[in-house]
């Protein structure tokens, strides 16, 4: 056996002699320094050679198992034959004739140290010890041959004296080892099948030349989790280590206390029968945990791990849980004060046929002691499906109670309800002041399968009065969430409405940006709809009555059917309290079909308190039907301010427009279009606005796309139509062209005209049209189309530029003005060209301002441009061109003063008036003055405010 430890040496010197205790000799070190034996092998007296050690002091050491103290191997169950022994001496002044005794490291200045046993007596349930192929022992410091862990292979498992007492050895190196207080030892027990794992607490110094023991019993280390002297305190949590250890967790916890526990070790919990977690209160489930997760994994429960958690649980996954619970951490969470940090969720599977039901937590709720509070932090759901009944979240079902969660993601998974409430966050929130902060739902699809009242949403379902998320997003630039919805089904023969948003379903809240991070989303919304009703489908909100601001919605909603469907939002209502409908600094980006009230932000703003849209955009394309537009569907009342829409909108219906569809009341201040209207069928449409009535002011706003319609009356370039109510519109302008074959075509409006069973008061001031009419038909206006039957209309300080081009009744500024209470004065036609192209009875007149003028009507010091070319049919004679000599002042008309009597005679002496039998509206080509520019005329002759005009180019802008 002394050959294995001799080592050759390259330099040999005079002979050095050692004198064992009792031991074979084999080889010694001095110095570090290894001497090979020579001769005295089998004795206690040993002849070495080797090196020079150099100068005193020495180190001198002998050791028969060398260093291999780290890993040893044990034969059986108690067996010693494995021990070996090791001995030093320190600070000797002497290493020619040594001797290992202490007699002789006194006598030469130094000091003997030899090494020692250590022994682990564990008392083993029936039957483990025969499973036991090695103990591994870790320590929190170095304390073995200079390092923590310490680990005996048993060559031969069993429990020689059948006593279920396992004895194992190992040999320490020589020296004392002093052992901070309190040192933990983790020893785990390697078995054929399984591991198990004690930790305890080791208190005593490792003596030299001793034998240290370690006394632990463990005979119920199949269901326990840790050893009976652990307390669940936090000082001494209970130590997890395996799935028997994890299953113990219930019978561990207690009434009214909180238990610490710790992960040792990934679980897998594959065969056991899990039940969840405080599962046996009657009411309040009071125990609670503090659950330290350790970085660790728990995997293949089959059931959530708590029923009820309270308590904290921290820096834990869950992987390839697959359970018919309500959420796969927990089914409730209920009281105060409780935390979720860092816990993970992968690969997973919630299949409940229960309502709240989340992919972590099916419902946080306050029990019947008051309002709860949790707070969920960095946690993570990933590729892991959520099914459920109704109220269905990735991460969390019913958020009933006040919750505080951030940096929390659901990504790479499907979250389905077949009732009402569905998100890929969170299925439904409480009325309480909960607040979620930079969470994502990402590469997701959310499948909202109910048909009556769904509430259905990228991130949340509803989202209640009290509740604030900011900085939260829902998909990406290059993937986004899809949501599904269903055909709805009708109750009491009416049919159900679908309330789905690309962020949230049905908002009474407020969602916002938190710092510099804006809330989005990136979705794709489809439905199996078929049919033309009410969905209240939005890029972002489904039903808005609360507050969002500096949000985004980046959407692909092409291919819907239904109504009411908007970019941003598809229903706004105003509400009550908290509740006030208002969107502002929002984006919505994105193509959108759908038929009726479909819009590129907002699709329906219902009335009653005015809601608040303002400093919003929208962009890309709408497809739609009637009440469809770039920007707002119908608007019933609210406050829009500073808007803006570039959408290209292209309708087959009616009252369609580039910014609005409808607007049946409110003011709209500084909005503006540029998105180009096209229609392929129907009527009624403007640049800005299909159609508007009601109690509407319409300030500071810009429509400059063209309008194309060949299919309907009613165009322009600003409003299709105007026929109710009370109607501002002052510091607007329209720049765009409008196309129409039929009539009522104007650069700015249309046609006012109040309707049956209504009235209208209107008054225009301070705008302008520069773009011009194009194709036949009657019934044009560079500014106006017509304004026919009103109580009052008064409009002043307005001007147009563009060509008038059509069949007849054709105005530079007004096709038809066709009653006595309407006044236009100091305005402007500055059109390059007023041209008509048909003549015969019933055709009536053209002219320079106003085509065919109420006899009876005010129209005051109303100007044209020096030279415009008017070409006018008049009658039964020939077509001739008016080339209007600048001298010409067409006298102010008003109720004493008409162009002519009402027996036809001409009152005005110029053959310019001339009227056509039978009918009493007559030609008004209005003032000129020559060489000037209209910026010149409307600074002095027309007195506009140059606080409310730029008069520094040819034409006037507004400021």
């Amino acid at each position: 056996a002394c050959l294995n430890y001799l080592r050759a040496q390259v330099a040999l010197v005079r002979p050095r002699v050692v004198v064992l205790l009792g031991k074979v000799a084999c080889r010694y070190t001095i110095n570090d320094q290894v001497f090979t034996l020579l001769e005295g092998a089998g004795t206690k007296v040993g002849r070495f050679s080797g090196p020079e050690p150099g100068a005193a002091p020495y180190t001198i050491a002998y050791s028969s198992i060398g260093n291999t103290f780290a890993e040893q191997t044990q034969a059986a169950d108690g067996d010693t034959g494995h021990l070996g022994y090791a001995v030093a001496l320190t600070g000797v002044d002497d290493y020619e004739e040594v001797s290992f005794s202490s007699e002789w490291a006194s006598a030469h200045g130094g000091a003997l140290s030899e090494s020692s046993v250590l022994r682990l007596r564990a008392q083993l349930p029936d039957g483990f010890a025969a499973a036991v192929t090695a103990v591994t022992i870790d320590a929190d410091a170095d304390i073995f041959a200079g390092g923590s862990s310490l680990k005996v292979n048993i060559t031969t498992p069993g429990d020689t004296d059948d006593d279920n007492i396992l004895n194992v050895y190992a040999s320490l190196p020589a020296g004392d080892v002093a052992v901070p207080d309190g040192t933990t030892l983790m020893i785990q027990f390697e078995g054929i099948e399984t591991g198990h794992t004690r930790v305890i607490s080791f208190d005593t110094d490792i003596l030299s030349g001793s034998t240290n023991s370690i006394k632990i019993n463990a005979t119920d280390i199949a269901s326990h989790a840790g050893l009976k002297t652990d307390d669940g305190s936090a000082e001494h949590p209970y130590l997890i280590g395996d799935k028997y250890q994890l299953a113990a967790v219930n019978a561990l916890m207690e009434d009214n206390a909180t238990k610490y526990f710790k992960l040792l070790d990934d679980i897998d919990m594959s065969g056991i029968d899990w039940s969840p977690l405080n599962a046996d209160g009657e009411t309040e489930y009071v125990k609670a945990v503090n659950f330290n997760g350790n970085g660790k994994t728990i995997s293949h429960l089959g059931k959530a791990l708590f029923y009820v958690f309270k308590g904290s649980i921290y820096d834990l996954t869950l992987d390839q849980c697959s359970v018919t619970t309500r959420g796969i951490l927990a089914e409730y969470v209920q009281g105060t004060g409780h935390t979720i940090t860092n816990v993970n969720i992968t690969n997973g599977a919630v299949n409940s046929s229960d309502s709240n039901v989340g992919g972590m937590v099916g419902r946080i709720n306050n029990g019947t002691t008051g309002t709860a509070s949790v707070t969920n932090t960095d946690c993570t759901v990933s590729a892991t499906n959520v099914t459920g009944n109704g109220v269905v979240g990735g991460v969390l079902g019913f958020a009933e109670a006040m919750v505080s969660v951030s940096g929390c993601n659901y990504t790479g998974g499907t979250v389905t309800a077949a009732a009402r409430y569905v998100g890929g966050f969170a299925g439904s929130t409480g009325n309480d002041d909960s607040t979620f902060t930079d969470c994502q739902v990402e590469d997701a699809f959310i499948n909202a399968n109910h048909t009556a009242d769904v509430r259905g949403g990228g991130f949340v379902g509803q989202l209640q009065d009290k509740v604030v998320i900011s900085g939260c997003t829902v998909g990406t630039p290059d993937s986004k969430v899809v949501i599904n919805t269903q055909e709805p089904t009708k109750t009491d023969d009416k049919f159900n409405v679908i309330n789905v948003g690309g962020f949230v379903g049905v908002c009474y809240g407020t969602i916002t940006k938190n710092g510099d991070v804006r809330s989005k989303s990136y979705v794709k919304i489809t439905s199996t709809n078929t049919q033309g009703t009410a969905l209240k489908l939005g890029g972002f909100v489904g039903y808005h009555s609360g507050n969002i601001e500096y949000c985004d919605a980046i959407v692909d909603m092409t291919d819907l059917k239904g109504q009411q469907i908007g970019g941003f939002a598809g229903y706004v209502v105003p509400g009550s309290g908290v509740r006030y409908g208002k969107i502002d600094h929002c984006t919505a980006e994105g193509n959108v079909t759908g038929n009726n009230y479909t819009a590129g932000f907002a699709a329906y703003v219902e009335g009653g308190t005015a809601p608040q849209i303002s400093n919003c955009r929208a962009s890309g394309t709408v497809s739609g039907q009637s009440a469809c537009s770039g920007f707002v569907g119908e608007l019933k009342t609210g406050n829009f301010t500073n808007n803006t829409t570039s959408v290209n909108v292209t309708c087959s219906g009616s009252n369609n427009g580039g910014f609005a569809g409808r607007i049946f009341g409110g003011t709209v201040t500084g909005c503006t279009a540029s998105g180009d209207v096209t229609a392929t069928g129907g009527g009624t449409y403007g640049g800005f606005a299909g159609l508007v009535g009601g109690s509407t002011t319409i300030e500071k706003c810009s429509a400059s796309g063209a309008v194309t319609n060949l299919f309907g009356s009613y165009n322009a370039g600003f409003i299709g139509a105007i026929n109710n109510g009370t109607v501002l519109i002052r510091r607007c302008f329209a720049g765009g062209d409008t196309s129409c074959d039929r009539s009522y075509a104007a650069g700015f409006i249309s046609n006012i005209n109040q309707g049956n069973d209504a009235t209208l008061d209107i008054t225009i001031e301070n705008s302008y049209a520069t773009g011009s009419i194009i194709n036949s038909n009657q019934m044009r206006g560079g500014f106006i189309a017509q304004v026919l039957t009103v109580n009052s209309a008064t409009i002043s300080n307005c001007y147009a530029t563009g060509a008038v081009v059509g069949s007849f009744r054709l105005g530079g500024l007004i096709g038809n003005v066709g009653a006595a209470n309407i006044s236009v004065d100091h305005c402007a036609a500055w059109s390059s060209e007023v041209t008509a192209s048909s003549f015969g009875q019933g055709n009536w007149s053209s002219a320079a301002v106003v085509g065919t003028a109420f006899p009876t009507c005010t129209l005051t010091d109303n100007y044209r441009r020096p030279g415009m070319p008017v070409l006018a049919y008049w009658g039964n004679v020939d077509g001739y061109t008016f080339l209007l000599e600048d001298d010409y002042q067409h006298a102010n008309v008003d109720a004493e003063h008409a162009l002519v009597k009402q027996d036809g005679t001409n009152s005005t002496a110029t053959s310019l008036a001339k009227g056509q039998d039978g009918y009493p509206q007559f030609p008004y080509h209005g003032k000129v003055e020559a060489d000037k520019t209209l910026s010149q005329l409307a600074s002095t002759t027309l007195g506009w405010d140059s606080e409310v005009w730029d008069f520094s180019g040819e034409l006037p802008v507004l400021r």
